[in-house]
């Protein structure tokens, strides 16, 4: 499974520079569809995707709900890369005072 996800967000980069509105929208989609499994089961893939929700907000072509969906999606990576610092941290923490 993470081959391919793996392997579609490579295509979605490829794409991403220059896109139109409408394919914008069509990648907002497959990310939003993505989300949720990068940030449970491949944590290593969350930079892909930031790469990609950074190159869609420097394009001319995003729209307001678009953005509005872009700064969504960063903040739920940005939130679930806190929740498993917090959490290893705690880990460490049990482990160095047993």
């Amino acid at each position: 499974m993470q081959a391919i996800v793996t392997a579609l967000l490579a295509l979605v980069q490829t794409v991403v520079p220059g896109a139109s509105a409408g394919v914008i929208g069509q990648v907002i989609q497959v990310l939003s569809a993505l989300l949720p499994v990068v940030i449970q089961e491949y944590q290593a893939l969350a930079p892909i995707v930031k790469n990609v929700i950074t190159v869609l907000q420097q394009n001319d072509e995003v729209t307001d709900d678009q953005w509005a969906a872009l700064d969504t999606m960063s903040a739920q990576l940005d939130a679930a890369f806190e929740a498993a610092l917090t959490t290893a941290k705690a880990q460490d923490a049990a482990t160095t005072q047993k």
